[in-house]
């Protein structure tokens, strides 16, 4: 039996979530699986879909919860999973100041799927600890993407002066200014900070006379971003998973990154160098003292570390839509 998937979304602008979902077409998964994305207004109740299982690539929140009962309600015979691309502890920690009323939501919308598949380990520990889902409802599944085109990449050759690059959007999110002040007049030092956002200004503004400082602006080929530094900075305050740490391992450039969320799990894998979260004076101090063969003494483990992490995502995803065929 061949399983019709509904993979739905709120918001096709989230350009993340979608190269996901071109995922569920690779082969080994459209042999069990036939999807289909799906846009809806989630300030509605969800309709009745033709589908034996839906995915949900959508935030819940309050005022989703009659677009999630109704989706519920029109669909009982449907198996419905949540992938849950936003919440995690570091984001409740940052974003959240009535947790109790957060939890609950959670709770509530949990109740109303079958499944929900948390995207790194750290996720997933903190959803159990929360007690928003049972173990029994919970899977993890590791996110990923391809990665053939950064593995391609020679890898970094620093002498005597270590290039940093740190790429997202300017966001509160991905706490950027944390990695610039750190990063501000560090001799042998250089950050290449790439992206945009509504904190542009202020970032910039923190740039200022800081020679070592070089915002390069909108990226529109990671590669060639990769191929320009010797090693990643994720300075984020919350993050559940972080697919810009998987491709900068798989090019060889080491993660330096704040322990948080999905992040923990990367640099569980090897390959980088784990700054306790917010740490912003941890964060120069280790700068400060940072060396070209430091980022080399990584180089390979990094490489190593991202190697297979896609087949495992599809491997996973594989194992579950099985088990409902």
């Amino acid at each position: 039996m061949t399983l019709r998937i509904a993979h739905v979304v709120d918001d096709t602008g989230l350009g993340g979530v979608m190269q996901h979902i071109e995922m569920f077409h690779d082969y080994r998964l459209a042999s069990i699986a036939r999807s289909q994305l799906v846009e809806l207004d989630s300030s509605r109740p969800g309709p009745r879909l033709k589908a034996d299982v839906i995915v949900l690539h959508l935030t819940v929140s309050w005022r989703k919860m009659p677009f999630l009962t109704g989706l519920r309600l029109s669909n009982p015979g449907a198996h419905i999973i949540l992938e849950e691309h936003s919440y995690t502890q570091g984001f409740e920690r940052h974003c959240v100041e009535a947790k109790g009323r957060f939890r609950m939501m959670l709770r509530l919308a949990y109740s109303l799927v079958d499944r929900v598949v948390a995207v790194s380990e750290t996720q997933a520990a903190w959803l159990l600890a929360s007690g928003v889902v049972p173990a029994k409802k919970l899977s993890t599944i590791r996110m990923s993407r391809r990665t053939e085109g950064f593995e391609m990449l020679t890898p970094p050759c620093p002498e005597g002066h270590v290039t940093l690059g740190i790429l997202g959007r300017f966001a509160m999110q991905k706490g950027m200014e944390d990695a610039i002040r750190a990063a501000r007049g560090v001799e042998g030092v250089t950050l290449v900070v790439g992206g945009y956002g509504p904190l542009e200004d202020e970032l910039k503004a923190l740039e200022r006379d800081a020679p070592n400082i070089r915002f390069v602006g909108s990226v529109d080929d990671p590669r060639a971003f990769m191929r320009s530094i010797d090693a990643l900075l994720m300075t984020s305050r919350y993050e559940a998973f972080g697919l810009t740490g998987l491709e900068a391992r798989a090019a060889g450039r080491p993660l330096i990154a704040y322990g948080v969320d999905g992040l923990v799990d990367q640099l569980a894998s090897g390959g980088g160098i784990m700054v306790p979260a917010d740490d912003e004076q941890g964060l120069r101090t280790l700068l400060e003292g940072l060396a070209p063969q430091d980022i080399l003494s990584l180089t390979d483990e990094a490489r190593r570390s991202a190697r297979g992490a896609y087949d495992q995502q599809v491997e996973g995803w594989t194992e579950l839509l099985t088990a409902l065929g």
